[in-house]
């Protein structure tokens, strides 16, 4: 009989309590950091301010951890794996912030010369520990070494005898040459150990005690411990310090289980290998064990995982070993035999060859990737062997891997070549102890496509651009890109860089030329990367390095690509265009951006630091220049097929020959307003689905018929059918099984009910049918934009287009693609094949071909029905058409027009609704919407674009149900409460942006999606839910015009911001003929304020940004 932990009601009330103790403790472990990060962005922070809030981030962390200790140990007594995970990953996360935030703190600190320096802390460690006179005067200038020396010598004899270490301390500090690696986490208790027996138990006062920690640690770890001063107090905090940052015995444990889930399979045959395991596994049982953790040593998840590391004729012995023995599977059982079969590999190269070849093995062994060549310590490196020395750079001596060598890098790649041959480096990772054969990293090169094998340093292209230069006959195929004549420069070029501004100067004396570059951020779906972008006037295409472009999963077609370079020279050479998505690091400037592979856009150009070179020059004092992308090259080159991103706002001169900060509009933080006139830049996917579709249209048996956008002309797929059998079968048993998911009714919808979804996301054998099909360019209209139509007016129409997708036919040739299976539910039957004929819903190119065959039609019919084509291309939505216009003789003239538009496209309008009755009388009763009865002069409410609609009144108004009594308030909830107040003209904005400011305050609480809000945010959720019910009392006039006598019409904007949230809106004001003045409100926008400590004058110029913008699109339609 199974046994399960069950929580006792108690238990259950104890978990509750410390759920709501974690979401307190985050919360306000997360305000503290918040507030903390707002002052170091200040332009003058107060010191004794950052060190009072750093004491309560501290004591802020301490708590939450705490916390979240126990909760883990709760959730590990009940068996929540779950739980458990997700406790382990808060506790990372808070450890990753607080790490993050103290950093900060202490550089800021350390800049400010805050903390104390060691000479300072030198000479009063020799005042107070009044050394003899006679000494001080042999040297005035008497190093704190040669002083606490002396106070060693005059220690007593009993003092001594307390230490059994010896009385040489000289000597066991020379021993201890251990240092701390800069930015690295993982510990081990070991280097602690060494600290404590070498220094800190030697008899010698803690102000020197402090001063030799702090020699023996660098990096971050120093910077932890700098800011507290060279005093006896000091040196306990500073141990303290790095114990709770570096130290702790969950943190080490953990790092030795990641150690072991991370090593890679063992290779049969390779003692090595079990020698490692045997190693990680013993360091892991035994560490375990002493911090009681017994219950993982079993046969439990462990046990597999590690297992699973092990090959198949070793775990054949194993389990024969286990059953010969009479032993019960369990972790410690797998270290036992695992010990033995290591040893026992061991003996059997010794015996052969001797112990000489295996201590030469054994020197040689390098474990890459996840196996690290040992642990690390916040006292010391690997206590394995040293990590630098297999680091060293073979190719100029430096300490860093050959792949980071600059030397290596300026090479040509046939030099590189060269230089891996003579120094017998690994092609693969350009490691030198060991062969391409037995690299870990072996793996394709995959620039530009490339499947051969090696480093991507060394890739050839088949012309590089290494090689000389000569003439290159293009091909009737090859894309020919003319850009401006370019000559490379010779010299150490560097350019300078600007999230606001761009820098171009000269140096006279040393030809130094900078160029105009700005940071951007490159992003492909869940991919960003920080990179330099050069501004370059005089290409008319755009580059990307291939590196970025493979690290942001890019793909494209490769093309060949002839480039004119100097003396009528030109260099043909492969690319890829491929499509990104380019942001400014304010997030102002978001544009889709096309862009070309190559090797490296730029050579060696490098950027440089404006901020550090900038006090250079006196007209470049104040200018805020922003940080350098991450990777410390120019990896993109931005050219006039871009013009916008190039233009100037201001440039700031100085003296003939100095550098010019050139502020561009783009990358502005407040300036940038993105007007609704600007074009819509269609990458090369979208050009080719568009020509596709384009090509491929026909109107055939009073239906217009038009092909895929296959990627390719000639589609590989895989048969289907064994898997849409299998999903047939499935699908039937939960159909049987429950009934009521039959038929999923939605009596909302006006009307399709009821929807057929075709799946073709489904994948089978790794590809499915969306993936060989292009999506197509985005072409209905705005919502906003067809909203402020449709409010223009006094006369209203609206219509629904009858199963819009099913009109269109597709081509026969595409319709094989489009089979499913069909039985009526007789499972005994064999399943029918069918296949559509129309768009179906579910291809990612339906919606695409459905707009632009509507869009297509009304341009073909413009002529014969202009106020109707104009409807269906600047009113129309997806299906439903709805605009106004002046007078019901308008109103019917359209309802007219639209009707015989859509009709000869072989479409039915249905659903007709309007707010004149003169109209709708115009209309067939069957071709009305439902509940309109004009007998009793009933007009419905219908939802238009996710807005109700009240035709007989003629206002918007809205409609929401508060939650139900057993609502649990979680963050996914609230926002998916929130998510339901479909508001695009911001008629509600005021309400709304109170639900975002609420869930914004849950992020900064550092909830998860399913933990329990505590009761401040419970009380503001309940508040806010409350007036859900009031909704339905707002009434906003659709039109915004009551007659045609108008004399004139004005636009007033109104902006303002506060420190939460920031906002604007647009009115209407129309003064008829009788003198009769009225205002109608058009539309509003508001945001949430950044978390970024942001002043309230920034605010007020970021909402008046947003209000010019509002209008700039109100008044366009």
């Amino acid at each position: 009989m199974d046994e399960t932990v069950i929580a006792k009601p108690d238990e259950s009330l104890q978990l509750e309590d410390l759920k709501k103790e974690k979401a307190k403790a985050k919360s306000a472990f997360t305000k503290t950091r918040h507030s903390l990060l707002q002052i170091l962005e200040e332009d003058f922070p107060d010191s004794e301010e950052i060190k009072v809030i750093q004491e309560k981030l501290i004591n802020a962390e301490e708590k939450a951890m705490d916390i979240m200790g126990n909760l883990y140990d709760k959730y590990k007594h009940r068996n929540d794996i779950q739980n458990v995970m997700k406790t382990t990953k808060e506790m990372e996360k808070i450890e990753e912030e607080f790490t993050d935030a103290e950093n900060e703190c202490l550089y800021y600190l350390i800049e400010s010369k805050v903390a104390s320096s060691v000479g300072s802390s030198v000479s009063r460690i020799s005042k107070r520990d009044n050394v003899n006179s006679e000494n001080k005067v042999e040297s005035k200038h008497v190093t704190a070494e040669k002083e606490v020396k002396l106070e060693f010598v005059q220690t007593t004899k009993e003092e001594n005898k307390k230490s059994e270490l010896g009385s040489d301390m000289w000597k066991q500090l020379k021993e201890f040459q251990y240092r701390y690696l800069k930015e690295i986490k993982e510990t081990t208790r070991a280097g602690k150990l060494h600290f404590l027996a070498y220094i800190d138990q030697a008899p010698a006062t803690k102000e020197y005690k402090l001063l030799q920690l702090r020699q023996y640690v660098e990096g971050e770890a120093l910077q932890v411990i700098e800011n507290l001063g060279h005093s006896a107090v000091a040196y306990d905090a500073a141990k303290e310090r790095l114990e709770r940052k570096y130290g702790g015995q969950r943190r080490q444990i953990t790092l030795y289980i990641e150690e072991l889930e991370n090593f890679k399979p063992m290779r049969e045959g390779i003692a090595k290998d079990i020698e490692h395991f045997a190693d990680l596994l013993d360091i892991a049982v035994v560490n375990m064990k002493e911090a009681g953790r017994f219950e993982e040593l079993t046969n439990g998840s462990l046990y597999n995982k590690l297992q699973r590391k092990m090959t198949e004729s070793m775990l054949s012995r194993y389990h024969r070993w286990i059953f010969e023995s009479g032993k019960t599977e369990s972790v410690e059982c797998l270290r036992e035999w695992i010990l033995q079969e290591a040893e026992f590999q061991t003996i059997a190269p010794e015996t052969i060859h001797g112990l000489s070849a295996n201590t030469s093995s054994n020197s040689q062994r390098n474990y890459k990737g996840n196996r690290r060549d040992g642990f690390k310590t916040f006292f010391g490196k690997s206590q394995n062997e040293s990590y630098t020395g297999n680091r060293m750079c073979k190719c100029c001596n430096g300490n860093h891997g050959v792949w980071k060598c600059d030397e290596f890098r300026k090479l040509t790649v046939n030099k590189r070549w060269d230089t891996a041959k003579r120094l017998q480096l690994c092609y693969c990772c350009l490691g030198h102890d060991h062969v391409g054969r037995q690299c870990p990293r072996s793996r394709a090169c995959n620039l530009n496509g490339c499947k051969e094998v090696h480093n991507i340093l060394l890739h050839r292209d088949k012309q590089s651009f290494s090689e000389p230069k000569v003439p290159v006959r293009t091909e009737s195929k090859t894309k020919q890109i003319y850009a401006a004549e370019k000559k490379k420069n010779t010299d150490a070029v560097t350019e300078g860089e600007s999230r606001d501004r761009t820098m171009i100067g000269r140096d006279r004396k040393s030809n130094f030329v900078t160029l105009r570059t700005v940071p951007v951020i490159l992003k492909n779906g869940n991919r960003t990367v920080s990179v330099n972008a050069l501004l370059d006037d005089a290409s008319t295409k755009t580059y990307i390095n291939a590196d970025v472009a493979a690290e942001l999963g890019l793909q494209g077609q490769i093309e060949k690509v002839t480039v004119n370079v100097l003396n009528d020279n030109v260099e043909t050479f492969e690319t890829m265009p491929v499509e990104v998505r380019l942001q400014s690091h304010n997030g102002q400037t978001d544009a889709k951006v096309v862009a070309f592979t190559t090797y490296r856009v730029t050579g060696s150009l490098q950027p440089v630091d404006w901020k550090q070179h900038a006090r250079k020059w006196d007209h470049l004092a104040g200018i805020k220049f922003p940080n350098l992308g991450k990777r410390p090259t120019v990896d993109m080159l931005i050219g006039l097929d871009y013009p916008d991103l190039h233009y100037s706002y201001r440039d700031i001169r100085g003296k003939p020959g100095e550098p010019i900060a050139r502020l561009t509009l783009k990358f502005w933080e407040i300036e940038n307003v993105k007007t609704p006139s600007e074009n819509v830049f269609l990458s090369s996917d979208e050009k080719k689905a568009l020509s596709k579709v384009e090509q491929s249209l026909e109107f055939k048996d009073g239906h217009y018929e038009v092909k895929l956008p296959w990627k390719d002309d000639t589609p590989s797929l895989p048969k289907y059918y064994s898997m849409a059998l299998s999903r047939l079968a499935n699908t039937e048993k939960r159909l049987n099984k429950d009934p009521s998911i039959a038929k999923m009714i939605r009596p909302d919808k006006e009307t399709t009910k009821t929807r057929i979804v075709f799946d073709a996301s489904a994948k089978f054998q790794g590809i499915s049918l969306n993936d060989t099909i292009h999506q197509g360019p985005k072409l209905q209209q705005d919502l906003f934009d067809v909203l402020l139509r449709f409010r223009k007016y006094p006369v209203a129409l609206v219509c629904d287009i009858a199963e819009m997708y099913l009109r269109i036919k597709i081509a026969p040739d595409d319709r094989p693609y489009h089979r499913f299976l069909w039985r009526a539910m007789n499972t005994e039957q064999v399943p029918e094949e069918y296949e559509f004929n129309s768009v179906v819903f579910g291809v990612n190119s339906s919606p695409f071909q459905a707009q632009f065959v509507s869009r297509k039609h009304a341009e073909m019919t413009k002529d014969s029905y202009p106020r109707a084509a104009e409807t269906v291309l600047k009113s129309t939505y997806m299906d439903d058409s709805m605009d106004s216009v002046i007078n019901k003789e308008q109103g019917i003239e359209l309802y007219n027009q639209l009707s015989q538009l859509w009709a000869k496209a072989g479409m039915y309008a249905r659903k007709w609704l309007s707010n004149s009755k003169a109209v709708l009388q115009c209309i067939p009763e069957e071709d009305r919407a439902s509940q309109v009865d004009l007998d009793e002069g009933y007009l419905p409410s219908v939802k238009t674009l996710g807005v109700i609609w009240q035709a007989d009144n003629d206002i918007f108004t809205f409609k929401a149900n508060p939650p139900a009594e057993d609502f649990k308030f979680t963050k996914r909830n609230i926002l998916s409460k929130v998510a339901t107040l479909l508001d695009p003209l911001g008629f509600i904005a005021p309400y709304t942006i109170r639900g975002k400011l609420l869930l914004q305050e849950m992020w900064t609480a550092g909830l998860d999606w399913d933990d329990q809000l505590d009761e401040e945010l419970v009380e503001k959720s309940r508040e806010w839910f409350r007036e859900l019910d009031e909704l339905c009392c707002i009434e906003i006039p659709r039109r915004l015009q009551l007659n045609e006598d108008i004399v004139s019409t004005s636009l007033h904007t109104f902006s303002d911001a506060s420190q939460e949230a920031y906002g604007s809106v647009i009115y209407a004001r129309n003064e008829h003929t009788s003198g009769m003045i009225y205002t109608r409100l058009i539309a509003a926008k508001s945001r949430v304020a950044p978390l970024t400590s942001v002043s309230i004058p920034r605010l007020e110029l970021m909402a008046a940004v947003l209000g010019l913008r509002l209008a700039l699109s109100v008044k366009t339609h």
